[in-house]
Parts: structure tokens; sequence; C-alpha cells
């Protein structure tokens, strides 16, 4: 069993990034996860900010994620190796996920019992812009992305250009 997660619904949801979609679709439902919020309060692997996705509580070690079906590389600060760091791709530049919900740990590992995620970026030419703004009621709080994809093939090879500007200012208690 495949689920597939389409980009296109993250605007309708008000959803900025890659991390923030995959928490929230089914699959990862119930499960612990590492957001920027816990990650800049306490002590993580990946460091101040990170972002991972864990699939049946069994942790973001246990989770494998393929970026065009690659393994894609290990996170982590100070010489200590942790999981793929979700905050390092704009959503952007994603077309789709792809997440194998069954664990997968006889085809690629120990890595993947809880489940893989394969997330698919963009290919062919053209190009996108895409402005997200987030105003709550009050002061504070406020998030602002900007982000552009641009891409172009021909006879001599292709490339694919990606900026992304996320900022979230600080939400004041008192």
């Amino acid at each position: 069993p495949v689920d597939v997660i389409l980009t296109e619904t993250s605007n309708l949801q008000g959803i900025a990034s890659i991390g923030e979609l995959l928490q929230t679709s089914t699959v990862a439902a119930g499960s612990a996860q590492v957001t920027p919020a816990i990650s800049t309060a306490f002590v993580t692997n990946g460091g101040v900010g990170s972002q991972t996705l864990s699939l049946r509580r069994l942790g973001p070690e246990r989770t494998l994620t393929l970026l065009n079906g690659r393994r894609a590389g290990p996170a982590g600060t100070r010489g200590g190796v942790s999981s793929f760091d979700l905050n390092v791709l704009p959503l952007i530049a994603i077309d789709r996920i792809e997440i194998l919900k069954d664990g997968a740990s006889s085809i690629y590992g120990s890595d993947a019992v809880a489940g893989v995620v394969n997330i698919i970026t963009k290919q062919g030419d053209g190009g996108t812009v895409d402005v997200f703004v987030g105003i709550p009621t009050d002061s504070g709080g406020e998030e602002t992305r900007l982000s552009a994809w641009y891409g172009k093939s021909g006879d001599w090879g292709r490339f694919h250009v990606t900026g992304d500007y996320h900022k979230i200012k600080e939400l004041k208690m008192g």
C-alpha cells in the first residue's frame, strides 16, 4: 500500500513546509514528531530547527527517506548523525510524495522498518513562484515564505534552480 501526497493540496491547507505536510498526513498520525518548535527547546540529534518524520511511533531513524528513489543523506551537527532533515527541501521543488506504509526492511535494510518516504522533485521546463503569508489575529507569530522554482532542459542536459525564503516571527508569551 502506497499513499501519494500531492503538494498542490498544501496551499489549500495553509501548510508552508514539507515537514508539516508529511507530519499532518494520516500515516504519521499518533507518532511523536520532531518539529522546529521542539528542536529549539530540547536537544535533538538533527540540531536546532530540524524536522524529521516518524512512522508507526518507531522514530525517525526507522523511517527511510528517499529523494527521487535514492537514499537521502543524513543530517546532524557536531559529528552526530541524525535522520534526514525535511527542512532542506523547499515545498515548491516537490512534485509529490509517495509513502510506503508497510515495513520494507527486507528490501532497504533496518532503517526502513517503519516504512519508506520517497520525495519526488519536479521535472521538466517552466517556472513557479509561490508566496505564503500567515498572520494571526493577535500580533506575533507571523509567517512569511517566498519560493521560486525554474527548470529548463535541452540537448545539452537539464538544470533546476530553486530559491526559498522563510521567516517566522517570535510569538511571545505574556
